[in-house]
Order: C-alpha cells, then structure tokens, then sequence
C-alpha cells in the first residue's frame, strides 16, 4: 500500500475551503479518490487547532489498491476504511505539507463482508502449499479495533503518512 501510494497508484486529491490559518474555526474538506468524488466526502467540517494543523474525521475512505499481477490473474482490492482520521500539518507558506490518514478496515463480519472476503478470493486464486483458514488465524491476531463498543476487536488499524501539495 506504502509503495502504491508512493508511485502515485492511489491518489488522493484533497481541496480545502475556508482555511485562515491558527485559530481559524471551521474549515472545508473535499476528497478525491483515484480521480473519483465521492460523494460522502464532498465538503466535510473540519477543525484547526491552534497551530494552524486541520483536523477531518470521516465515517468512511474506501481506498482502492490497483491491480497486481498474482499468477495469470490481475488482482485489485478495495480497503473500506472506517472511522477515519485525517491530519493535515498547517499548510503555511510551503508548497507542500504533511499529513496522516488512519483507520479500520473490517477484517470479517461474520456475512460476507470484510476484507477476509476478498482474501480469501485471492488466497483461492493461488497456490500456496498453506490453507486460508491457517492465514486467517494469523490475521486474527492483527486485530486490534473494535468496531462496535462492547464487541471483540474485528478490525486491523491502518495509517499512512503522505504529503499533500499544493495546486497550483
């Protein structure tokens, strides 16, 4: 994931409205995925804090990982990721600035959904000399969110650091 963001395979296009700086109240965040809107995350609140960082918290960024060759078989997969949190440091006069984007992705909801699912379609795809269900008893013990208050953990946090520039 590090390196698709790195050579610019998923992009994320992030436009910020109202920013003032230090102090400023309330800010607008709109995002891009990959060249798409996405409705959901058209104009969405944020907060600055004193320094002047932007603050955006999302219920939802589906991250879709571009294709692979695995075998004869082109893979791709989507992360849908939850409970987002987005912190952009305070852009300042830099052409570019730093930010974090973390969340949770589901592993497996017990009907299908998840990211198991689409593992377990790609653990099929190959042959591999282990069973899927031995891999997803080593994934169970990368679970470390809950999604649900007084649930068990069933979510693996994911963060990424990237650098947002400037449009021009």
């Amino acid at each position: 994931i590090d390196d698709a963001i790195a050579n610019g395979d998923i992009s994320i296009v992030a436009t910020v409205t109202g920013y003032e700086g230090a102090g400023d109240d309330e800010v607008l965040l709109s995002l891009a995925v990959n060249g798409e809107k996405i409705s959901a995350l058209q104009d969405v609140c944020g907060r600055v804090s004193g320094n002047g960082d932007i603050t955006v918290e999302l219920s939802t960024l589906p991250l879709t990982i571009p294709e692979i060759n695995i075998g004869e078989e082109p893979v791709s997969l989507t992360l849908n990721l939850s409970n987002v949190r987005i912190v952009i440091s305070a852009p300042g006069a830099n052409t570019s600035t730093d930010a974090v984007i973390g969340g949770a992705v589901l592993f497996d909801d017990g009907q299908g959904g998840g990211l198991w699912t689409d593992l377990e379609s790609l653990l099929g795809s190959l042959d591999l000399p282990i069973e899927p269900e031995a891999i997803k008893e080593l994934a169970a013990g990368l679970l470390d969110i809950r999604s649900s208050a007084n649930g068990p953990c069933d979510s693996i946090s994911l963060g990424a650091t990237v650098e947002f520039s400037k449009a021009e």
